[in-house]
């Protein structure tokens, strides 16, 4: 699962191009831009969908449980965790 960007590198920039100036992408192609945001979608939900699995796996109080997850920063720790609660 991918890391958000800010933190693997804050303050980093994100240039989505792919034309040789890096300028107006999504305006030359906007499949493109819808691209990218059902990527950003689909990464979403699947993060969504192991939140729940964690939570009802490991039952008790909902917020605490989710904090507890949130604050696992990478994929690997997450599917542990949950791997951890079977």
């Amino acid at each position: 699962m991918p890391q958000p960007l800010k933190s693997v590198r804050p303050g980093a920039s994100i240039f989505i191009a792919n034309d040789e100036n890096w300028q107006r992408t999504l305006e030359r192609r906007p499949l493109i831009a819808i691209r990218a945001m059902q990527v950003i979608s689909a990464s979403s939900l699947v993060e969504c969908f192991l939140l729940d699995a964690y939570v009802r796996l490991l039952g008790g109080p909902t917020k605490e449980a989710a904090a507890k997850f949130v604050a696992l920063n990478t994929a690997t720790k997450k599917r542990d965790a949950i791997a951890d609660l079977r």
